[in-house]
């Protein structure tokens, strides 16, 4: 399995030197979703999204990242 992030709506591939390229063949491939999502979230996340992609599956899997208000207590 591959893990890649792209940009939603440019559907550009973030390269090593932080650039965007068409190709996820030129893109960085993160060792781990884990490290991918912790670099979406420090950066534009609602504009970025995790891509896998594995070799004898014909699909790619989309995760769209998404900013999600913070929590509040419960009050018991």
């Amino acid at each position: 399995m591959k893990i890649f992030i792209q940009h939603k709506r440019t559907s550009l591939y973030l390269t090593r030197n932080n650039e965007w390229v068409k190709s996820s063949n030129e893109a960085v491939d993160f060792p781990s979703y884990d490290i991918a999502v912790a670099f979406a979230s420090e950066h534009d996340s609602a504009n970025l999204q995790v891509i896998l992609k594995f070799a004898d599956y014909p699909y790619n899997i989309s995760l769209p990242m998404q900013k999600q208000p913070p929590r509040t207590s419960l009050q018991i």
